[in-house]
């Protein structure tokens, strides 16, 4: 007992006790440290309860980042690769969602991201899709997703269904980021 004192009161930002075994000692341990004590249950995993919201905003970026892999800046995404990088995609928002407030932000850019994938995988194909689209670029500029913002541009600029309006897409990027650049200074 004197040793798991000792080694206790020397943790400074968690500890961590696990029982391999139900053993008297640790039940009396438990009784008598009350609510100071949060008792995993054996269903949950140690790596859920464990893990700061940094630390998973981290692991968050790092599955973000393989999703990032599986893609292409250009556009023209592959299915194979859509499928592996939204599979990616979710497992970050997983993590951002755990983070709890400190994952929002990731969390809100990570579903942006999705949306720009699955466009950049179905192109344009109706008048509502360019919509919709124009209304993605904005929300990459607004979020600074620089990067998706000028794929997108480009899947606008290059598609054959509206080709003659290259130069209003063009502008229209220009004018929202001179907007949002404008706001942030």
């Amino acid at each position: 007992m004197k040793l798991l004192y000792t080694g206790m009161t020397r943790a400074q930002r968690r500890l961590n006790l696990i029982e391999t075994g139900p053993s008297k000692a640790a039940s009396s341990f438990l009784r008598a440290a009350g609510n100071q004590v949060t008792e995993l249950s054996f269903n949950s995993t140690i790596e859920t309860n464990l893990l700061t919201p940094d630390e998973w905003v981290g692991r968050g970026l790092a599955f973000a980042w393989e999703a990032s892999e599986h893609t292409s800046r250009a556009g023209g995404v592959r299915k194979q690769d859509l499928t592996v990088a939204l599979t990616w995609l979710n497992r970050s928002i997983e993590c951002f969602h755990k983070a709890a407030n400190v994952g929002v932000a990731y969390e809100c850019k990570a579903h942006v991201h999705i949306e720009v994938l699955r466009f950049l995988h179905k192109g344009i194909q109706t008048k509502d899709d360019e919509v919709k689209m124009v209304q993605l670029v904005k929300t990459c500029i607004i979020e600074g997703m620089w990067l998706e913002a000028d794929s997108l541009v480009s899947l606008l600029v290059s598609s054959s269904y509206h080709r003659q309006q290259s130069e209003f897409y063009q502008s229209l990027l220009l004018r929202n980021v001179q907007t949002v650049l404008s706001t942030k200074t």
